[in-house]
């Protein structure tokens, strides 16, 4: 069998071992395909793909800078190896790498999940307002998205945005009636405006909607942390 098609079996069982969750094997496979071919690009994909499902992040990370290496103008490239950058918490270094990504263009998929990444890198070192600019980027890719929402909501009830903080979760709540979240995102803003009157009223709301989302709400009610909702 000719180098070339040796290396496509290589991969092709990698990849299908992956799938059936043998990720060592796949990870075998992959660096025995690398050893064939060096500088391929797919061969290093498969590897650091296996080695994230087996939480080896660093040996993900340079598999992932060596697919970048030999393939610079492929925009997935510097999403995957971002990704994994951000698992790490290595956070400076993926936004570069996700910057780049966005700079050459990836698939529809890897750049919403790529504006959703940055939303949440943005939150946790407390850039707020460049939060919201990369959430907005996904939710106008993907269109309507209850996370998303939730993650805005919180995002503008730190910034003590109530008028947008508000608006957002009576679209939530418009979305999913039977869902507590909105009714308990817009109940935890207006306690932390002192609007206990108006707070008390969406427990109202919740409680005609389902006795189940009126008891959660009431237990939940002494803690008005944002952090339990937001999790990334």
């Amino acid at each position: 069998m000719p180098d070339n098609e040796k290396v496509t079996q290589l991969l092709a069982d990698s990849n299908l071992a992956f799938l059936n969750g043998q990720n060592e094997t796949a990870l075998n496979l992959a660096k025995q395909a690398i050893k064939q071919e060096p500088k391929n690009p797919n061969a290093y994909k498969s590897a650091a793909n296996a080695c994230m499902s087996l939480e080896r992040y660093d040996e993900a990370v340079k598999h992932y800078s060596e697919a970048v290496k030999y393939d610079k103008n492929n925009g997935n490239r510097y999403y995957d190896l971002g990704y994994a950058l951000a698992t790490t918490e290595k956070l400076a270094d993926a936004m570069k790498s996700f910057a780049k990504a966005e700079e050459i263009g990836c698939s529809p998929e890897n750049i919403t999940q790529l504006y959703n990444i940055l939303g949440m890198i943005c939150f946790d070192i407390g850039r707020y307002d460049d939060a919201l600019v990369n959430l907005n980027k996904a939710e106008q890719i993907i269109g309507v998205d209850l996370e998303i929402m939730q993650r805005k909501a919180v995002i503008y009830g730190i910034k003590e945005d109530t008028r947008n903080a508000l608006h957002t979760t009576n679209q939530i709540k418009m979305i999913a009636p039977s869902d507590y979240m909105g009714y308990q995102l817009a109940f935890r803003i207006l306690c932390q405006e002192n609007h206990l009157d108006i707070a008390e009223k969406e427990l109202e709301k919740a409680r005609n909607q389902t006795e189940s989302v009126f008891n959660e709400l009431r237990v939940n009610s002494t803690n008005s942390s944002f952090d339990i909702i937001y999790k990334i």
